[in-house]
């Protein structure tokens, strides 16, 4: 007869907290950079993309925390297609705490690399830093968030 596990370990739910406290830290921190034309841009900006690494960093060891620390079952009452719901909403949202850090540095790299094309062509309105400042604006609305203008 086997046993299962009736909570998740400590280090499951050490993990979630954590997590937790980060995702929402970073979506207060992103509404801020989108809705600031202050210097305090710069201090989000400063915040935000560490925190995407260490979020990152997080997905991984929680997903090898994950294979390790096997979830407790779900309660036998619950219906099929809630199992089947809860199994998807699982797998898209470890996709996306995956994929977003990655996918919002692609599109970093994407934008400077069209900057450095600009500056190729005669283009001098934008500056390395500018974009890098102003990247989630796109490149013709960096120029508005350049530090001390």
């Amino acid at each position: 007869m086997t046993t299962h596990q009736v909570r998740f370990s400590a280090t499951s739910r050490v993990l979630h907290w954590l997590m937790a406290v980060m995702v929402l830290a970073m979506l207060f921190i992103g509404v801020g950079m989108a809705a600031s034309v202050s210097e305090r841009y710069a201090l989000l900006v400063s915040i935000h993309k560490p925190l995407g690494i260490a979020i990152l960093v997080l997905v991984v060891i929680r997903f090898v925390n994950r294979l390790v620390n096997r979830p407790p079952p779900l309660p036998a009452t619950i219906p099929y297609m809630q199992r089947l719901a809860a199994k998807a909403s699982h797998i898209l949202l470890y996709a996306l705490m995956f994929l977003m850090p990655l996918g919002h540095e692609a599109v970093l790299g994407d934008l400077r690399d069209h900057v450095e094309l600009l500056r190729h062509h005669g283009s001098d309105t934008l500056s390395r830093g500018q974009v890098d400042e102003g990247a989630h604006l796109g490149a013709k609305d960096a120029e508005f968030h350049r530090p001390g203008k």
